[in-house]
């Protein structure tokens, strides 16, 4: 019987999910890529946002009326008692976040018509081996949990506290990948900025020794809290001016610009924070992309708090720009809070986007005519093909390349939030 993945959420899920393919490959699994075809579903699920775990269960929902023997992976089940009760009761098979070694055993349970539930949360994360690359990226989770506890937060509940890999098995990890083919590592985590604070040594550090590998990728480093890569944020420009395998990008969310905000999330950092970060980053001359996250609608934020997020966005003119509605997640502390009415978090949801599109487009006119290296990392819509550059841009090509190959483009045509161009060598 095939297997099929379905997988929600960030790049962390996506590398767990990559490592349970693996799994089941080395076991003889066949699996396919298409779960129309597979008979055994397995969804990774994901609960940061109200969104994601809706598109979970009713994918759930969906597969289970097609007639699929259905898996339940990832934090949903892992953070929420009542839904891996509801899961069970469904007969759906459950695989936690911290049991993924056991997919083996859940897809052979389900292949025979029985169910299983490993969903230890006090079990220690396994560290993960290094695995069959799927694709050209290879997705290296370098720790697992946080050191924060964010009030309206519920990946806490499925994640935990921080563990980190030793170094030594994440640059072979890397060094496996690479082998293969990879030409782009991805370093995932729920916090990258807070790598190696449990075990002596930092992102720094681990970013340095995987640039000793030998070889032609680049290296995206995941997202990092303010509170996590303030201390490291010179040294990682330092490192980016020294290796240009090392995309010029970094995604750090401050979610809000304003203290009082700021405390009622629980984030451990203030505005002053923020400022000193994002001007480090300016004043670096590296044409860093920055990416940020904003919670619109949070509760007790009033107006003028939420003016100051607005007016920060203005100011640092971030490159990517995630809004998020403020949803109360069950058993978080923010939903205990007086909740704001819905159509304040669609106002400033839409003020927001609005600011954004407009620094955007303004912003984007400035790469017309950039030449330069890039990397074909995916097949687009209609016959296209997309790249990145250094700085990570999204180049759409409408000529026909191949995956994995640096080829040198043209930005001929800046979009609000991509770039069409064309390609004027290969293999450079």
């Amino acid at each position: 019987m095939q297997v099929s993945i379905i997988t929600f959420g960030c790049a962390s899920n996506q590398a767990d999910s990559d490592f349970m393919r693996s799994l089941l490959l080395e076991e003889g699994i066949a699996i396919s890529e298409d779960p129309s075809e597979a008979g055994i579903i397995i969804v990774n699920s994901c609960t940061v946002k109200h969104h994601a775990e809706s598109k979970f269960w009713k994918t759930v929902r969906e597969l289970k009326l097609k007639g699929k023997r259905v898996i339940a992976a990832g934090c949903v089940p892992q953070a929420d008692k009542q839904a891996e009760i509801k899961l069970k009761k469904s007969g759906i098979s459950i695989i936690g976040v911290k049991d993924t070694d056991s997919i083996c055993e859940a897809v052979k349970a389900e292949s025979e018509g029985k169910h299983i539930v490993k969903n230890n949360s006090k079990k220690k994360n396994p560290y993960k081996k290094p695995i069959t690359l799927s694709g050209i990226t290879g997705k290296i989770q370098i720790n697992e949990g946080c050191i924060g506890s964010c009030s309206y937060c519920k990946t806490k509940s499925a994640r935990g506290d921080l563990i980190s890999y030793p170094i030594k098995n994440l640059v072979t990890q890397a060094q496996c990948f690479i082998r293969q083919g990879a030409k782009e590592l991805w370093l995932t985590s729920q916090d990258t900025g807070a790598y190696g604070r449990d075990i002596g040594t930092s992102l720094a550090n681990l970013v340095k020794e995987i640039m000793i590998i030998q070889g032609d990728f680049f290296v995206r480093i995941g997202m990092s809290n303010p509170n996590t890569i303030k201390p490291l944020v010179k040294d990682i420009i330092r490192l980016m001016k020294k290796n240009e395998r090392i995309y010029r990008f970094l995604h750090i969310p401050i979610q809000s610009a304003n203290n009082q905000v700021l405390k009622g999330m629980n984030r451990k950092y203030d505005a002053k924070t923020l400022e000193e970060i994002f001007r480090e980053i300016s004043s670096s001359g590296l044409g860093i992309t920055v990416s940020t996250d904003v919670i619109c609608g949070f509760p007790n934020e009033t107006e003028k708090q939420f003016l100051d997020t607005l007016d920060f966005i203005r100011k640092i003119k971030p490159d990517v720009l995630n809004i998020s509605r403020y949803w109360a997640r069950p058993g978080t502390k923010a939903a205990s809070m007086k909740q704001p009415f819905n159509k304040v978090g669609i106002n400033r949801t839409r003020k927001i986007k609005e600011e954004f599109d407009r620094i955007s487009k303004e912003k984007n006119k400035a790469w017309a005519g950039w030449k330069g290296k890039a990397l074909v990392t995916e097949k687009g819509k209609h016959g296209t093909y997309i790249c990145r550059n250094k700085h990570y841009k999204q180049v759409i090509l409408k000529s026909d390349e191949r995956l994995g190959e640096f080829i040198e483009v043209e930005i001929e045509r800046p979009r609000k939030f991509d770039f069409f161009g064309k390609a004027l060598n290969r293999n450079v």
